[in-house]
């Protein structure tokens, strides 16, 4: 799988503390039969909540 990545300065998400090991992912293209299943299982594997 092949996917392309933006990196955009570092913000407060809001007003909560920003965590050194905090990143959000956003998907733009919604659920994809391909991918979606894919990422979800890397995420799990690395225990993402």
């Amino acid at each position: 799988m092949s996917v392309g990545v933006k990196c955009i300065g570092i913000r407060d998400a809001g007003n909560e503390s920003v965590d050194d090991r905090c990143v959000y992912l956003t998907f733009d293209d919604g659920p994809d039969r391909r991918n979606t299943s894919e990422i979800l299982s890397v995420l799990s594997e690395y225990n993402v909540p």
